[in-house]
C-alpha cells in the first residue's frame, strides 16, 4: 500500500481516506460515548482500530448492542 502525500504551508501531510464501509456508518448516542471511552481510557485500541480503520463499524456494533439490550 502507497500513501501519497500532499504539501500545506511547508508540511506533508497524508492523503488518508476512510473505507467506503466506514464512510456511511452513522453513529447514535451510546457509539459515540463509546468511542469517547475509547479515545480517553483505552487509546492504544483506539488506535489500533482507526488505523485499521474499523473504529466506526466497532463503535456501530456497540451502538446496537446497546439498543437490542
Amino acid at each position: 500500500m502507497k500513501i501519497t502525500y500532499r504539501e500545506v504551508n511547508g508540511y506533508l501531510i497524508p492523503n488518508l481516506k476512510l473505507p467506503p464501509e466506514e464512510a456511511n456508518i452513522r453513529l447514535g448516542k451510546w457509539g459515540m460515548m463509546h468511542k469517547s471511552y475509547l479515545e480517553k481510557h483505552k487509546k492504544v485500541l483506539f488506535s489500533l482500530l482507526l488505523t485499521q480503520g474499523k473504529l466506526y463499524q466497532h463503535c456501530a456494533e456497540v451502538e446496537k448492542q446497546a439498543q437490542d439490550m
